[in-house]
Order: structure tokens, then C-alpha cells, then sequence
């Protein structure tokens, strides 16, 4: 299953729908701007819709939170779920965990699990920035998910290259009595 949506980050007024819960009481971070400190943790509540416009449909909500994990870098460890609504997958969520580097140009988050129509589901969402501000960006999201006893093999998104063929494992496991 392949979705493309919007994420709308509002981190100031008007309209700002992520806050500051936890102040890091680690180092300043010098890849950010000053006061901004390692462990600082946010919290998330950013609409997500059909394309770059605020304006445009309501596909759903990402919920969740964002914590500064690096002490040089703009790294965050992101813990989110999207909520969709409307359309055939009303109700439903996916469940996404991961590094979100804003040094990158993209970035790749895994989907770890979901409810309703994507129970059990496995993936990857890979995220660029559409638009960029002071306090509010626009995050491009494409959601690769594969649900359990679904056949179909779903194209990359633009860019990526397709699936290896087979798995090739990384290491050997013996298991001894």
C-alpha cells in the first residue's frame, strides 16, 4: 500500500500544534539555534492532508512526540502515529518510529505497526521537506506499508530503487541445546 500525504508542523502562532514538554537539561546543541538542548522533547499534534496546501482535504493527524537525541546534530528520535480519516482507510493508523535528521535532505522512518486496515503492518516512510519556515514547515511524506498475506508488491516512490529480489542475510544464527 503506498500513501502520499502532507504533514503540516506548526511550532509557533498562529496556529501552533507542537509544544515543548520536556526541556533538555543536556548541552546546548550547536547545529541548532541557541537554547535549543539535547533531550529538549516535543510534543505533536500536526494535520496531515492530500497536498502542500493547509487548505487542502484532511487526510488524518500525526500524533506523537520528537526528542532531540543528538548532542551535535539536528537529530530527533520520532515516535508518531498518523490517525487517518475519511476514505476507505478511515479510522485506521500507522504507527512510525525513527531518526529524523533536518540536516538531511531525506529522511526514512519505519513503520512499526497500525491498527484497522493496517494491522501488523511493516514499512517505511520516507519524508522530505516541501516547505520550509521559521516556525512552520511542510513535510512530503511517502508511506510504503506491507501488510501480512498481502501479495502485491507496491512500486518504490520516485527515486528509490525497487526491492532486492531475495534477502540476503547478514550474519549466521546457530542455536545450541
Amino acid at each position: 500500500i503506498l500513501l502520499t500525504m502532507y504533514m503540516h508542523h506548526m511550532m509557533g502562532p498562529p496556529g501552533q500544534r507542537s509544544v515543548l514538554i520536556l526541556k533538555g537539561s543536556g548541552p546546548m546543541n550547536p547545529s541548532l539555534p541557541p537554547e535549543q538542548f539535547f533531550g529538549e522533547t516535543y510534543a505533536f499534534d500536526d494535520k496531515l492532508t492530500d497536498n502542500k496546501s493547509a487548505s487542502s482535504r484532511l487526510a488524518g493527524h500525526a500524533q506523537g512526540t520528537a526528542m532531540l537525541s543528538s548532542m551535535r546534530r539536528p537529530v530527533y528520535l520520532v515516535d508518531m502515529v498518523m490517525l487517518l480519516v475519511g476514505g476507505e482507510y478511515d479510522g485506521s493508523t500507522v504507527v512510525v518510529e525513527g531518526l529524523h535528521d533536518a540536516s538531511k535532505e531525506e529522511r526514512e522512518l519505519a513503520v512499526v505497526g497500525g491498527t484497522g486496515e493496517f494491522r501488523l503492518a511493516s514499512g517505511y516512510v520516507r519524508c522530505t521537506t516541501a516547505r520550509e519556515e521559521k516556525k512552520f514547515n511542510v513535510y512530503e511524506l511517502f508511506v510504503n506499508i506491507t501488510i501480512p498475506g498481502d501479495d502485491s508488491e507496491p512500486e518504490p516512490p520516485p527515486g528509490m530503487p525497487p526491492a532486492p529480489e531475495k534477502m540476503i542475510p547478514i550474519y549466521n544464527l546457530t542455536l545450541a541445546n
